[in-house]
């Protein structure tokens, strides 16, 4: 479940108003029941067999959702905005099906529910009876999508309105949908106008799609930052506007470009602080922001709020003009400036919360750690039987020592109790002021980002300002930008003795309870309190003594100038240049499994760099008759440099606790780099003809 809450003020002369959208998941749980219909047999069977009892008094309905939790493989799935999970309620049960204490907590309400395998969804009886009713008269429909020619489209997006399910067209411009009766569909595909159809009675529908001249005239950003018609580019582009991007704002925008541009992957990831990777042809585009291609400058550097648009442009053909490092194709980033008159005043505030995991490990919780039956710690967790009354000699993380207790399952929730709640909130400042001869616009973006493991938080603050000026012939326009990066750690993730995961699912059995160990220390910065001293540590010693931390700082900024010396033909100049620096830190205690050094580490990196990038192009677009003559010719300067250097303790730390790289016991190991990089020089040009057919070519040197 995630609920996110975005709020937006405007202000413009004095006169502000407010905005609230709240697009909460109203309607997940129903559509999650009837997705996963052919689960409910599976779910009837185990519901029956699970038996609670409950003696609660005048106490909140969430403390009730908990114990039910506690003493069940169930987990509730609700909206708390449609569920009162504050409401006090008074319910006794001694080992009733789970059904009869659901309908005795909600009876006289209107909230309903629906036992989904392990999943119990709450939700108003209405949208469930709805969403039910759709259910039960859905039909297949297939259908034909072909252009004004009567050519099957390939690819065409094909959606049920009310429902997003959806589906794409095949080779022959066929496709099949399973959709209510009552329902609209919706057909859409690049550079044609998307049409709505009614369902209706029909089993079969053939749809014809008409080109959108419209969107063809649409004027684009190519390389260099030069603005040309689409329909005059002898390459494929796509545009993305900057409000589409902005509307749910993630971590780290390039995520909102999933989906939203053809043939662009976007591999994302829902691990803390893990960046998408963006592809075009099997290879990473170049990033070019305001027409410069900083060479230190990402995605994750640009706050959503700042976005004016994106164009895609897509092969070599597109990005030729940067050579080797635009071979797979460029994203195109344009910032926004002042464009109202007057002065205007932005506020935006969002919230996005998670809900743990989608799909997890299905692991036992019938058995303990161990292996041929018998209880030890160690990776197998197929030990002696859990719950039948037996014991066995375990670890006392109160008393720290060995003792005989019951082998119980009380660690089922174990990954559960550990999380946290993880939310991302996104808050933007924004002036601008527009004049008669130019404007000015200044933006302040801060975004915190709390993972769902203890010590995992992300903030992230990005300041910009930026300019344009015209006067006569000439204009002038420019920006900078200033970020800041930092986070205490960012391990717990992937496989190994430090992944969360794996500690409290895969590797360890259901025996203990891992809320007894928040206490890690048996002695402060010595040993750390836990039961394997081989294998793998604390989950929650992981999280705070075997650390991974970041603080990084980058500015980037542009000026572009140009003149005008006739109508049709331009002179302009542009520099850009971006400096960063990063301070990175590694370190974990003594007693440590998982880290560097069982005796103690500490690393510390310090990595610096910057770029260079200037153009001067001589560009010109004339009329001769039923000719149109639109070239350019310039010249590019780039020039990139990254060092680093990096210290290592070795063979632990003289003074546990004290993380310095005085604190080696051997002398520290160093290493360090430098690289550097340059570029060339091009020349490119292109002719239209009839305004129809385009001939373009591009030479470089």
């Amino acid at each position: 479940m995630t609920i996110y809450l975005n709020f937006q003020f405007f202000g413009r002369q004095n006169t502000f108003s407010l905005l609230k959208k709240i697009p909460l998941c109203m309607k997940l749980s129903a559509i999650m029941l009837f997705v996963f219909a052919s689960m409910a047999f599976a779910a009837k069977g185990y519901s029956q067999s699970v038996r609670v009892t409950l003696n609660v008094n005048n106490s909140s309905l969430q403390k009730v959702l908990d114990e039910i939790e506690k003493q069940s493989e169930f987990h509730f799935f609700y909206n708390n905005k449609q569920v009162d999970i504050s409401r006090n309620v008074t319910i006794k049960s001694n080992q009733k099906e789970i059904s009869q204490v659901l309908n005795q907590l909600f009876a006289g309400t209107n909230i309903g529910y629906k036992i989904l395998e392990n999943s119990i969804i709450l939700s108003p009886k209405q949208i469930l009876e709805t969403t039910a009713a759709q259910q039960q008269t859905t039909k297949k429909i297939k259908g034909l999508v072909t252009d004004e020619t009567g050519s099957p489209v390939i690819g065409a997006n094909i959606k049920e309105k009310e429902t997003g399910n959806g589906t794409i067209t095949d080779i022959n411009g066929n496709f099949s949908l399973s959709v209510g009766t009552k329902s609209t569909i919706i057909i859409s595909y690049i550079g044609y106008i998307t049409k709505e159809v009614p369902v209706g009675n029909n089993t079969s529908l053939t749809v014809q799609l008409a080109e959108n001249t419209k969107q063809l005239d649409e004027v684009v950003v190519t390389a260099l930052g030069i603005k040309r018609e689409e329909k005059a580019l002898g390459y494929a582009v796509q545009k993305v506007d900057g409000d589409k991007l902005a509307a749910v704002k993630t971590v780290n925008v390039a995520t909102s470009l999933t989906g939203k541009i053809a043939g662009l992957n976007v591999k994302n990831s829902t691990e803390f602080n893990t960046s998408p990777s963006l592809s075009l042809r099997a290879s990473a585009p170049l990033l070019v922001i305001d027409g410069v291609p900083y060479g230190n400058v990402g995605l994750n550097d640009i706050a959503a709020d700042d976005i004016e648009s994106v164009d895609v442009l897509k092969g070599a053909t597109a990005s030729a003009l940067y050579g080797a490092r635009g071979g797979a194709g460029a994203v195109m980033i344009t910032t926004k400036k002042g464009k109202e008159e007057g002065l205007n005043v932005t506020v935006n505030s969002s919230t996005m919360f998670a809900a743990g995991y989608l799909r997890k490990p299905e692991v036992q919780t019938s058995y303990s750690s161990g292996s041929q039956g018998t209880y030890s710690t160690g990776g197998y967790v197929w030990g002696d039987k859990l719950d039948i009354g037996r014991t066995a000699l375990q670890y006392d993380p109160y008393t720290h020592e060995w003792v005989d207790m019951p082998l119980v399952s009380k660690g089922k929730n174990n990954l559960k109790n550990f999380q946290e709640l993880s939310m991302v909130t996104n808050n933007n400042v924004s002036v601008s002021q527009k004049g008669k001869y130019g404007s000015v616009r200044t933006s302040l973006t801060h975004v915190y980002n709390k993972g769902q493991y203890p010590n995992q938080k992300l903030n992230k603050i990005t300041y910009s300002v930026s300019g344009d000026m015209k006067w006569k012939k000439f204009s002038f326009d420019g920006g900078l930008t200033y970020n800041k990066r930092f986070y205490p750690n960012d391990m717990g993730a992937g496989y190994g003795g430090s992944g969360f995961l794996y500690n409290l699912l895969v590797w360890s059995g259901a025996e203990y309870d891992i809320r007894d160990y928040k206490n890690y220390w048996i002695k402060q910065d010595e040993q750390q309190n836990w039961m394997d001293t081989k294998w793998y540590d604390n989950p929650y010693f992981i999280a705070n003594e075997i650390v991974r931390s970041s603080d990084y700082d980058l500015i980037n900024g542009y000026l572009s100038a140009n003149y005008d010396f006739t109508p049709w033909l331009n002179l302009s100049l542009r520099s850009g240049l971006d400096s960063y620096s990063q301070k990175k830190e590694w370190r974990n205690a003594v007693s440590a499994v998982g880290g560097w050094h069982k005796q103690g580490y500490y690393g510390l990196q310090r990595l610096g760099g910057y770029s260079l990038n200037n153009d001067l192009i001589l560009s010109a677009d004339h009329k001769f008759g039923d000719f149109n003559v639109d070239g350019f010719i310039g010249g590019n300067v780039y020039y990139w440099k990254s060092d680093n250097i990096l210290g290592e303790t070795q063979n632990g730390l003289k003074i546990p606790g004290y993380y310095s790289l005085k604190s080696s016991i051997d002398p520290v190991k160093t290493t360090s780099g430098i690289t550097k990089k340059t570029g060339d020089q091009c020349i490119c040009k292109s002719l239209c003809f009839l305004e129809k057919y385009t001939v373009s070519g591009c030479d470089r040197t």
